[in-house]
């Protein structure tokens, strides 16, 4: 089942509802800042703030998503009965902006989120927080890339 447009406004608008700070992250992240989507997804990352996971997960529990991997504080997955899921990165922020994804590093170091790093994008016509394409290219970096991430990365560098 493919995770569409009309499906992440939904999650963004019931993390919205619940009062909860996110940001897109991923696939789904690349083509809010190319405007338009560019290919099919079977989710949608989300980057959280950790002391928020409890009402990220009602709000998606909400919409059909059960947790399905519960690997806190460093990743939370919740998965539809469709198929579909929703791939949680929680985070925590220090005094200067930066967050800070524990143990999702290559090395289970932690994974930095600079403050530079946020910005918008649109989905749908709807504009909408994401990561930088600086920042996702990083994210990128320590592990083998399949197809969809060299599809992304190749986007992600149109940016720099």
């Amino acid at each position: 089942m493919s995770f569409s447009a009309e499906a992440v406004l939904a999650v963004i608008d019931a993390l919205n509802g619940a009062g909860c700070w996110r940001t897109i992250d991923g696939g789904w992240g690349v083509d809010a800042l190319a405007g338009h989507q560019t290919r099919d997804h079977e989710d949608l990352d989300l980057v959280v703030k950790l002391d928020e996971i409890g009402a990220v997960l009602e709000a998606l529990d909400g919409l059909g998503f059960g947790v399905d991997l519960d690997l806190r504080p460093t990743r939370v997955v919740a998965k539809h009965a469709d198929g579909r899921w929703v791939d949680l990165h929680p985070i925590e922020f220090d005094a200067s902006g930066t967050g800070w994804q524990r143990g999702a590093g290559a090395d289970n170091s932690d994974c930095q989120y600079p403050a530079d790093g946020f910005c918008e994008g649109t989905i749908a016509g709807r504009s909408v927080p994401c990561l930088s394409a600086e920042l996702q290219i990083t994210h990128h970096l320590g592990y083998e890339a399949d197809a969809k991430d060299r599809h992304d990365l190749e986007l992600l560098r149109q940016w720099l």
